[in-house]
């Protein structure tokens, strides 16, 4: 499987996202595409590994100014 990283910077704070994608069934709406998602590891407020049917990976959480990167 290849290896990708994307960085992005969203314009909502730390806690709404993490309120979203920490509920396997909030964080599989949006990765839907990869078939059923399971959370694998939780960081509190900071990480969320996930794996799927077709792809796996983990969102990492940080403050960036005007938003969360």
């Amino acid at each position: 499987m290849p290896y990708l990283t994307a960085n992005r910077i969203l314009v909502k704070s730390p806690p709404e996202l993490w309120s979203e994608l920490s509920k396997v069934e909030s964080l599989a709406r949006h990765l839907r595409e990869f078939g059923e998602i399971a959370i694998s590891r939780l960081e509190p407020e900071h990480t969320v590994a996930w794996e799927g049917e077709h792809a796996r990976g983990t969102v990492e959480l940080e403050a960036s100014g005007w938003g969360t990167r």
